[in-house]
């Protein structure tokens, strides 16, 4: 007789566990999931919002983060010697609401804007570049007219100048065997 009941027994455990088991699966199945894909699309559109080109009006920027205060106070000088300006005000992010999440964006506001910043902004870093402002190349071509200063020629010596399309040249002796 004890015996049919512990058979019993495991029979109502087994039951109750099962039940137990189907009752989590449907309330996974109605509630968690979707109010998770409730949460992804509050996600993104969040997302859509901070990487559109032009910046929406829930968007906020800010500068008020430990990198952008350190770089402030780092680069002041450079930006006092050269005509070179360096935003940090580009943390931008969006606050929470009904319909999308609370969300920020790092974005790089050192880009350059244009082609011609790709050689302009980092020549103005070189000393050389303000020399070429105040008529250094015509006195590299009034020195190259000596009989032995011809590499002094304005096209021979380029100071200041940055070339945006340098790219290394691989030969096969760069190269070793495990490349």
């Amino acid at each position: 007789m004890n015996l049919m009941r512990q058979h019993g027994q495991v029979l109502i455990e087994s039951l109750v566990i099962m039940a137990l088991l189907a009752l989590m699966l449907v309330v996974i199945a109605r509630v968690v999931v979707p109010l998770q894909w409730q949460q992804q699309q509050r996600i993104d559109k969040a997302r859509s919002i901070l990487w559109r080109f032009s910046q929406a009006s829930e968007v906020q920027a800010s500068d008020a983060y430990a990198f952008a205060n350190t770089s402030k106070r780092v680069l002041a000088p450079l930006q006092l010697m050269t005509p070179l300006s360096f935003a940090t005000n580009n943390l931008n992010f969006l606050s929470g609401s009904e319909e999308f999440r609370a969300m920020a964006r790092l974005t790089d506001a050192w880009l350059p804007s244009e082609p011609t910043d790709l050689t302009v902004r980092p020549a103005q870093l070189t000393p050389f570049s303000y020399a070429n402002d105040f008529s250094l190349p015509h006195f590299q071509q009034v020195i190259s007219w000596l009989y032995f200063t011809d590499e002094f020629a304005p096209d021979q010596l380029r100071l200041g100048y940055v070339n945006s399309d340098a790219a290394p040249l691989v030969t096969t002796a760069d190269t070793g065997p495990g490349d």
